[in-house]
């Protein structure tokens, strides 16, 4: 059977953490797991369980006081996880879906998606990209930042939830009997009356703490001790020096507890979970445990625990709707008592009934990821909408710019949920509502405060969404004058540089987000081929990195600096200005050069790979080909030399020897010229086989064309391939026009 392990970004108090369980293939533990771990310790402080082998069966037990109690499901989504037999897709996953709990794919390799959207795989669920192949994207960090914001509770949340609850019981047990645990807290939390009674339970005491100490700080704030009984409650053990003694529950937890009150003791019930003979009776009398109530007499059970309950002075408080919430969030995590989905979702449910705007975003969250319930973006946009109504009213009382900012957050959140179902008409009505109400409460406000920096922040976000709608849209143009207007919107606002404020970070979020839109409109202006928009649009975005987010700003991303600088590029060297095309990517081969150093980022090193790769085809059009080939070598040396190949790097090093091919070609060596022609056909065949999709099928058949131009048999087998794929292309891809061209151009070579 598998054995549990834990992580955390710090030893102290595991048990009061969020937990995260973590599964995986089992050949990509060793690849994946410290980084997975690393990037949630950035910013959630949580406990990340995992099993020391990937491939071992998990024992019921641990299934239900492990799995479970998971806030949590991390799973690094790779070909092999989704193709061959694992635990992780047999039964982990499966498992958290149907009691739904919330599951994190992380995607680690490109071309894998057919695989991954499978029915009996992963279907519509929505992950998160590791290694991002588009700098225009939101940085990984920032979307699994959001992401776990949603999912586990904060601390500050966790103390707010404790002191919700109307008491705590202090719940002793041996670690063997771990399962009866469970089941005597689902017992206590059946009777009504005690839905709001907290129970210490499970792994409490902080490991390098006092013992003593740690055992009188938490009875200190329980009301009753109850003391599970089986027969491994007086079970003896041995210590390391093989004398025997008392267990932990009989010689350190059951003595502490009636030492506490002066001396006077708690008050203790004795819960019997399993039958015991008359010497272990005789045990726990002596031990001063004199009378045991049996939980196999039901009725008899409840009404003396109910009694003893309200003997030591615990009582129903007041319910109003954000206890409910609070409650709800405990059952929902497992925060001191057992996890109750259901019961946590009704609680929570009745709370945003009652239009507490924290349970109506909880329950927000709730339907995006399958947080109790099932996924279902429907329901998420409904109380996404009510939760706006709620916010509209209390603004309208209090006119207070936070409340206004806070209003905003919740039309923008409402905006990103209508454009995931391709709703822009309704994403767009919703800011457009609001935008004109926080220029106007930024014209009131004068020299930059933070509450006008909040203001900007919001107003700024606003324009960056409604330019990815209308991008979304095919409006290019439209985006392009929002983009004006914010660029003038955000040089009218003062932010001496240099100066402590806690509104510039925000800001400057944004800005890198406008760099991000700049990107897109020159990869978008490219395809089309608008070469002058698609220059301009990317040395505004360069113009932009240099002017507002220098290399100190948390918000300054590398990789966007050196897309800006390929697109450039990209477009120079289609028109042929080899000199300037070279020159943009050298800036991009520079970038990446020196984040690359370290060999430790995987994501600099393909970038550095790509770099060579355009210089290298540069040189070969510029006629220099030894230079080409120098540049050729790098990147296939970097792409042959990855710690952990994906399907990104088999297609790079394919690339490579097609590169070889044509330097051979251009230097009259037809032998090697063929046979590195036949080396990237076969690794681009392969591929194709595997993944099926457009860029696979491109691919092979530019290598058809090239073998089909070299070989001395074997054309009309290559000609007829490349005819074959690029009537695929024609069917499937959104480019018809451009793949006709090249088919048409294929005819001509026959």
């Amino acid at each position: 059977m598998a054995v549990f392990n834990v992580e955390s970004k710090s030893r102290s108090g595991i048990d009061k953490k969020p937990r995260v369980y973590f599964t995986c293939h089992p050949g990509d533990f060793e690849p994946f797991f410290k980084t997975v771990c690393d990037l949630i310790f950035k910013t959630h402080d949580c406990a990340i369980y995992y099993t020391d082998d990937m491939g071992s069966e998990i024992s019921d037990e641990d299934i239900e006081t492990k799995l479970d109690r998971s806030n949590l499901f991390v799973i690094p989504i790779t070909k092999k996880l989704l193709t061959t037999q694992n635990r992780a897709m047999d039964s982990d996953i499966p498992y958290a879906l149907k009691n739904h709990i919330p599951v994190l794919p992380i995607m680690t390799e490109n071309g894998i998606d057919e695989f991954y959207s499978a029915p009996d795989k992963f279907d519509k669920l929505q992950y998160l990209k590791l290694y991002g192949a588009d700098s225009t994207e939101i940085a990984f960090e920032q979307k699994l930042k959001k992401y776990l914001e949603s999912v586990l509770i904060s601390d500050e949340l966790a103390e707010r939830i404790r002191s919700a609850f109307d008491a705590y019981i202090f719940l002793s047990y041996r670690k063997k009997d771990r399962k009866y645990a469970n089941r005597l807290m689902r017992l206590i939390h059946s009777y009504p009356e005690c839905r709001d009674i907290a129970v210490w339970f499970d792994e409490f005491l902080t490991p390098g703490e006092d013992f003593k100490e740690n055992i009188e700080r938490i009875l200190g704030r329980c009301k009753l001790f109850a003391l599970l009984v089986t027969p491994r409650t007086v079970e003896k053990v041995k210590d390391e020096k093989g004398n025997i003694k008392d267990n932990f529950v009989m010689g350190v937890e059951l003595p502490a507890a009636r030492q506490m009150n002066g001396g006077k003791g708690m008050d203790i019930f004795a819960a019997k979970m399993k039958s015991i003979n008359e010497e272990e009776k005789s045990e726990l009398l002596h031990n001063g445990i004199s009378e045991l109530f049996d939980v196999n007499e039901a009725d008899s059970f409840k009404d003396c625990f109910l009694q003893t309950v309200q003997s030591v002075g615990i009582t129903e408080s007041t319910k109003k709707a954000e206890h409910n919430f609070l409650i709800g969030l405990a059952y929902m995590d497992g925060i001191d008592v057992e996890v109750d989905r259901e019961r946590g979702v009704k609680l929570i449910s009745s709370a945003a009934e009652s239009n507490v705007p924290e349970a109506i975003s909880k329950l927000v969250e709730m339907y995006l990821s399958g947080d109790g319930v099932a996924c279902d973006i429907a329901n998420a946009i409904i109380w996404q909408n009510r939760l706006i109504t709620v916010l509209e009213r209390r603004f309208k009382k209090s006119n207070s710019t936070s409340d206004l900012c806070e209003l905003f957050w919740a039309r923008y959140d409402c905006a990103e949920l209508y454009c995931e179902v391709h709703e822009y008409a309704n994403a767009e009505t919703k800011l457009k509502r609001i935008v004109p109400r926080l220029l106007e409460r930024k014209s009131h406000n004068g020299g930059l405060t933070v509450q006008s920096s909040d203001v900007m922040n919001c107003i700024l976000c606003a324009y960056l969404l409604l330019s990815k709608i209308h991008i979304a849209e095919g409006e290019l143009l439209q985006c392009e004058r929002l983009l004006g207007e914010a660029q003038r919107l955000y040089l009218n606002t003062l932010i001496p540089a240099g100066e402590e404020n806690g509104g510039r970070s925000a800001i400057e979020a944004v800005v890198s987000g406008f760099v991000l839109i700049y990107l897109e409109l020159a990869e978008l202006n490219k395809e089309l081929g608008n070469s002058a928009n698609s220059i301009a649009n990317a040395r505004d975005a360069l113009r932009l990195i240099k002017l507002y987010l220098p290399e100190t700003s948390e918000h300054y991303g590398w990789d966007m600096e050196a897309k800006g600088n390929e697109l450039a590029g990209d477009v120079l060297f289609a028109e042929d200005d080899l000199e300037k095309a070279e020159s943009y990517y050298k800036a991009m081969h520079s970038i990446a050069e020196n984040n690359a150093m370290s060999g430790e980022d995987p994501y600099a090193l393909r970038t550095l790979a790509f770099s060579c790769n355009r210089l290298g085809d540069v040189m070969i059009r510029s006629g220099e080909l030894k230079e080409a080939k120098d540049y050729i070598a790098r990147s296939f040396e970097i792409s042959s030399g990855m710690k952990h190949q994906n399907l990104e790097d088999e297609g790079n090093i394919a690339f490579c020897y097609s590169r070889f091919g044509d330097i051979c070609r251009l230097s009259v060596r037809p032998l090697s010229c063929r046979a590195y022609y036949k080396k990237a056909y076969k690794i681009r065949r392969c591929i194709y086989e595997r993944c099926k999709d457009i860029d696979s099928a491109m691919h092979l058949a530019y290598s058809c064309i090239n073998l089909a131009r070299v070989s001395l048999s074997g054309k009309k087998k290559y000609y007829s391939e490349a005819t074959r794929l690029f009537e695929y292309l024609i069917a499937k891809s959104g480019r018809p026009n451009h793949f006709r061209e090249q088919m048409e151009a294929l005819c001509e070579m026959k």
